[in-house]
């Protein structure tokens, strides 16, 4: 055979995943927190950047799934392959399948390896941010801007769904946020029926010590 045939075969097959990652694109819901555009990472496997600007087979590609039918199928995870020390924003995470892999087990994840050594903490978690099925789509949503309080009736749980009544008010399809909050960004033009909120029988807001809006599982027993 040739020896030219090898060198061929790579280009071939470098073309395959130029036209599987970098074709069609999928913009992400109004107002939903996402990364922005990158490069191919090592090993020629499209970088996590990448992945997340470009089409869904992409993220498929490397196992990864984002992919949802409710709240409760989605989780955060890091983007970086060593997880921070501090609390994260909503840049540092993504939102995935619960049953995903991560962006490390995938081998796209950003930042030094984790076969370096990671620094010995336990990561924080960050209680504004909330993972949500938005479109079939796992996504983050940010509600910092709309978390702070002093006292607890500045609080107030609202579905992640575009419209309170009749949406999700499980503990996993529920943010809690102050009374300025003005509804999700990606519902902008969504008409909703006026209904009452659910009574006290599970989640409940609260103000916590740190001057935050948070969740209490609360069930009556």
């Amino acid at each position: 055979m040739p020896k030219s045939w090898p060198p061929l075969a790579l280009l071939l097959a470098a073309a395959l995943l130029v036209a599987s990652c970098g074709g069609r694109t999928r913009e992400p819901p109004q107002g939903v927190a996402s990364g922005g555009k990158g490069s191919a990472g090592a090993g020629g496997k499209p970088s996590e950047q990448a992945c997340e600007a470009t089409d869904a087979d992409c993220y498929a590609a490397a196992g990864i799934d984002q992919s949802c039918s409710a709240h409760a199928d989605c989780k955060l995870s890091w983007r970086s392959c060593c997880p921070g020390c501090s609390e994260p924003s909503a840049a540092e995470l993504v939102a995935l399948n619960q049953t995903s892999r991560s962006l490390v087990e995938a081998g796209v994840c950003s930042g030094a390896s984790a076969s370096a050594g990671c620094d010995d903490c336990l990561p924080p978690t960050n209680p504004r941010l909330y993972p949500a099925c938005v479109e079939g789509w796992c996504r983050v949503l940010d509600v910092s801007a709309h978390a702070s309080c002093t006292r607890g009736h500045e609080c107030q749980l609202v579905t992640k769904d575009c419209c309170d009544c009749g949406g999700d008010y499980s503990l996993e399809g529920v943010m809690s946020v102050n009374l300025s909050h003005p509804g999700h960004a990606h519902c902008v033009g969504v008409g909703c029926d006026g209904c009452l909120s659910p009574g006290p029988m599970g989640p409940m807001p609260f103000c916590s010590a740190r001057g935050l809006c948070g969740i209490l599982d609360y069930h009556i027993q």
